[in-house]
């Protein structure tokens, strides 16, 4: 029980995202180091290959002893700046010889003694033969400019890999958070059988379990209640048959009609209900036949010729498409519906156009009623949500009808989107491919 937190924050997404960065750090480390040895080694090598026996020639020229005129014009000659310190005396070729350092700087030489040292930029050769003591200072030579150029861009190309080796690292290591915005995004949209992976060990994984887990109670509770509505609708009916036969022994007048009446509407939102619930639930069963969705969307029209505002409609495209024709008929006719009840008589009709496109047909509905409130758009495909929460008898409906179209238009593999302005009207989008088994 002790080592389980240790293990857990080894698993955890914090300690691996400090191993990427520290290691991304101690490798660009690496990297410019090695960059500036190599450059340090381009500008050194060739010198230090050869100065060794270059100042043996120049000392060798000075003469024995050394005389101090020659060493001036070697070292006008060369750049360098020359002091000596021996039996015939001392003297330097520049006035203040005590400004050239004797043991400072790095190293790079020392042997049969002769030392090479850089120091400010400069590199330094003291010379001890015997009681003789010569000291040399020259400006380094840079390198080429062709390889400082090549060293320079394998440099970066170096840190460019190495910058991408720690973003996909980083990348597979948050890829959990992309399932879990997928799951999100897939269970708002009501697709209540998806899963996110679970393979990973770390706090993430825990989360997607998590995730999986809420969304099984999710599911659980959703068809809970749709069960117990059913149950209760069930139930019902036998109450409310009791209570026909003991209206039929009440005297005629006001009361027993008032009585009568709200029985009789009950009874028909539980026989809507019930038979609205069937509807969803044979949705995963579709007859697939080849369907003009023209002319569907023209007989829908047609069923509401007499109907105010009126639907617009013009008739004559062809748009064939592999479906059920029965249940599209009753998408259509409840989005056709809604978009009547909830228009006045006065209002601009009803339009419903088609557009066709290679893989798929888009068929709008249009229409210039009351609109839905912004807050209510988002759960208008939930059942037995109604934006009316009055549920007045004018309008009636139990909120399942645009359930059961997102049902259907999803068992097509369709796509329906609705927008919506209040006191301007609603505008909603079915997109169909023209071969369900094709898209699966």
């Amino acid at each position: 029980m002790k080592r389980r937190p240790v293990k857990r924050f080894f698993h955890s997404v914090f300690f691996k995202l400090v191993l990427v960065f520290a290691a991304t750090g101690f490798g660009i480390m690496i990297l410019a180091g090695f960059f500036f040895h190599t450059y340090r080694h381009l500008a050194e090598g060739p010198l230090d290959r050869n100065l060794v026996r270059y100042i043996d020639y120049l000392i060798e020229d000075m003469g024995d002893p050394p005389e101090l005129n020659r060493a001036r014009e070697l070292a006008a000659a060369t750049g360098m700046k020359i002091l000596y310190h021996g039996s015939s005396g001392s003297w330097s070729t520049v006035e203040d010889g005590s400004s050239m350092p004797d043991s400072r700087g790095v190293t790079w030489y020392d042997r049969d003694g002769v030392r090479v040292t850089s120091w400010r930029g400069q590199h330094l050769v003291a010379v001890d033969r015997g009681g003789d003591r010569f000291r040399f200072m020259m400006d380094r030579t840079p390198p080429p400019p062709s390889q400082v150029h090549a060293v320079g861009a394998a440099f970066f190309l170096a840190l460019l890999v190495l910058l991408a080796g720690a973003y996909l690292c980083i990348r597979w290591i948050l890829m959990p958070v992309r399932w879990l915005d997928e799951g999100v995004r897939r269970i708002g949209e009501g697709d209540l059988d998806h899963r996110v992976p679970e393979q990973r060990p770390d706090e993430l994984g825990s989360l997607g379990k998590a995730f999986n887990r809420m969304t099984d109670r999710i599911g659980t509770l959703l068809r809970t209640k749709d069960q117990m509505l059913l149950d209760i609708s069930h139930e019902l009916r036998s109450p409310l048959t009791r209570i026909k036969v003991a209206i039929e022994f009440l005297p005629e007048g006001a009361n027993r009609e008032k009585i009568s009446s709200d029985v009789h509407e009950m009874e028909g939102m539980i026989s809507g209900i019930l038979s609205a619930a069937k509807d969803i639930r044979s949705q995963e069963t579709l007859s697939l036949q080849e369907v003009d969705l023209g002319r569907l969307l023209g007989n829908v029209a047609d069923s509401f010729e007499n109907e105010g505002p009126g639907v617009v409609y013009e008739a004559g495209h062809r748009a064939m498409i592999f479906g059920d024709a029965d249940k599209l008929s009753t998408a259509l006719t409840n989005i056709v519906s809604n978009a009547v009840k909830y228009s006045q008589a006065a209002s601009r009709p009803v339009r419903i156009s088609l557009n066709q496109e290679p893989e798929e047909v888009a068929v709008t509905i249009a229409d210039a009623g009351i609109g839905i409130p912004p807050e209510d758009l988002p759960f208008v495909f939930e059942p037995f949500y109604r934006v009316d929460k009055a549920r007045t008898r004018d309008t009636g409906g139990f909120g399942l009808g645009l359930s059961l179209v997102k049902r259907i238009v999803e068992a097509h593999l369709g796509r329906i989107h609705i927008e919506s302005e209040p006191g301007t009207g609603t505008r909603v989008v079915l997109r169909l491919p023209r071969n369900p088994a094709a898209a699966s």
